[in-house]
């Protein structure tokens, strides 16, 4: 989950480095985990180095975090980490009324990632930071009387033939982008750009107002239209004031309520949790889904702020498993409550079989990988379809088995429990009875799978390399990811560089490899919409327990014609 707001992502961030490791202000680390790396820099305002200014660092992957540490600058500006053992750690600086020269509209912060080996000493991670920008005004109804807890949106305006990108999911979310008892909000830690501020939404579907109703989406200036907005300037450590919103008639809202019974003996299902959410009547199979509370013993559910709209509702394994899923309902809520509802359950289908790792010679090596999930993801062939999903735990000996499937087609996702974010194991293939199913498991209604044989690809093989650029400097918004292939088939084991260009990917099976590097979307100067910059290549050959260096030089001199 991403962090609701930049106030909250620094208290965060804060509490995590605090209670992961048990590290206080003057850096005393569990003695286990206390490596010998070191990260340093400078961090400055303007010109000049910005002394107390706390900067932190925590490992790359989220669960958990590990060896995080944390200082405050001296009186030149200058920090340094220690005690850090060879990881993938983020740095960021924990000052939330300054900002860095980072865009509004890159998805990856203001912190910086370094990957560091054994015993490394890092320097010059620097943070160049600038007085945040303000937004404040105040929001009140038809009558003049002020909106409570209602989400204020920014959306950036990017000057005539720029990137067309939303902003960091860190905006627009959180206690300063609400309004307070008095309708007042106050938004700060803001870059320089230009935005519309608006109030409600756009295409309504959920009440966020506790079930109060929802208002439609009003722009300061007075208008529904994005187009008529008004735009708000902000340079460094501005404040804009008085951008206040008058919202019309608050819509009402409605509730939704039925039962699930057994398709078979029409007896109540109890414990399972519907799934609902509004859909487009051109398209049935697009929108939000949810997943509401779990029915009674009497198998009742009810759902309520649903504004007036197109809606589809199923019973799906998708969110607390089981065994039902049930063909969708659509409906349409106008002017009233919807009520009994019946939604008819069906016994789930089961997918099962064994995982097994290609070319394994150690037959431990899958207890070896930690406690292993599947997931069948499954797109029915229900009208409108529908998604449906079960998960179940790897036993010791590969076995699996998912229950409450519906019918469709499946794709198999298979993750490390203990690290689910950066331990996947994409199946190479799957095959049933000797069948090809790695494009997707045929699911047919009362007809189980048994006997799929998944097969995924693991080893100890390691490339490790950096990028390098001539003929200039990329700008800081850029980013680098390397992928490798083999086979013509994607691995997941590629890597975003980090902030020296640094990268190394690891659990790489033996074999022939395509190295790929990909240069990011926020990096206008090296590609462009019209004249996208091609990925660069490299060949190696990967055995178990060695390292591969791999490193690409890019050039940056204009070329005629485009990059």
């Amino acid at each position: 989950m991403t962090c609701p707001s930049r106030l909250s992502c620094y208290s965060l961030i804060l509490a995590a480095l605090v209670c992961a490791s048990g590290i206080v202000q003057g850096q005393t680390p569990d003695a286990k985990s206390k490596g010998t790396g070191s990260i340093a820099g400078r961090v400055t305002v303007g010109a000049k180095g910005a002394s107390g200014i706390t900067v932190g660092v925590f490992g790359g992957d989220i669960y958990p975090r590990r060896a995080a540490v944390q200082t405050t600058t001296d009186s030149e500006g200058r920090y340094r980490l220690f005690g850090l053992a060879a990881g993938t750690y983020q740095v960021t600086t924990l000052a939330p009324t300054l900002v860095t020269g980072a865009s509004n509209n890159s998805p990856y912060g203001s912190g910086k990632m370094i990957l560091l080996a054994a015993s490394e000493s890092v320097e010059d991670v620097d943070f160049k930071l600038a007085r945040g920008a303000v937004i404040t005004g105040r929001i009140t109804d038809e009558e003049g009387k002020p909106v409570i807890e209602e989400r204020v949106i920014l959306e950036p305006v990017m000057p005539p033939g720029g990137p067309n990108m939303q902003m960091s999911q860190q905006y627009n979310y959180g206690p300063m982008y609400q309004t307070d008892d008095r309708g007042i909000y106050r938004i700060y830690g803001l870059l320089p750009g230009r935005f519309k501020v608006s109030v409600g939404n756009e295409n309504g579907g959920f009440s966020g107002s506790n079930g109060r109703g929802t208002f439609a989406q009003t722009f300061y200036g007075d208008t529904n239209d994005t187009a008529k907005a008004a735009v708000v300037e902000l340079s460094e450590g501005s404040e804009a004031t008085n951008i206040d919103i008058r919202l019309g008639h608050r819509a009402a809202t409605f509730s939704v309520a039925g039962r699930v019974i057994n398709s078979e003996n029409g007896e109540p299902v109890a414990g399972v949790r519907p799934t609902y959410g509004r859909i487009s009547k051109a398209n049935s199979g697009s929108g939000a889904f949810f997943g509401g509370l779990p029915t009674n013993p009497r198998g009742e559910f009810r759902f309520d702020g649903l504004e007036p709209g197109h809606y589809t509702i199923y019973v799906s394994s998708r969110f607390d498993g089981g065994d039902f899923y049930s063909d969708p309902i659509v409906f349409d809520v106008v002017d009233r409550d919807v009520t009994d509802l019946e939604l008819k359950a069906l016994r789930g289908l089961t997918l099962s079989g064994v995982v097994v790792v290609e070319g394994e010679s150690n037959k431990n090596l899958l207890a070896q990988l930690g406690r292993l999930t599947i997931t069948a993801g499954v797109r029915t062939t229900a009208n409108p379809p529908t998604n449906s999903s079960g998960s179940t735990t790897v036993a010791a000996d590969g076995s699996f088995r998912i229950t409450g499937l519906a019918p469709g087609k499946a794709s198999l996702f298979i993750y490390s429990a203990e690290n689910p974010n950066s331990r996947r194991f994409p199946p190479t293939r799957v095959e049933a009875d000797g069948v090809d199913q790695t494009q997707g498991v045929d699911l047919q209604a009362g007809h189980a799978v048994s006997n799929l044989r998944v097969i995924i690809s693991y080893g100890t093989g390691v490339i490790r390399g950096s990028v390098k650029f001539e003929n200039g400097s990329p700008p800081a918004e850029a980013r680098m990811y390397v992928a490798i292939k083999r086979d013509g088939r994607p691995l997941e084991r590629g890597i975003t560089t980090d902030a020296r260009g640094h990268f190394v990917i690891t659990d790489i099976p033996p074999g022939n490899y395509e190295v790929n590097l990909n240069l990011g979307f926020y990096a206008p100067a090296l590609q462009s919409p019209q004249n996208p910059r091609q990925p660069l290549k490299q060949f190696v050959t990967v055995a178990d327990d060695t390292e591969v260096e791999v490193n690409f030089t890019v050039d940056l001199k204009p070329k005629e014609g485009g990059p």
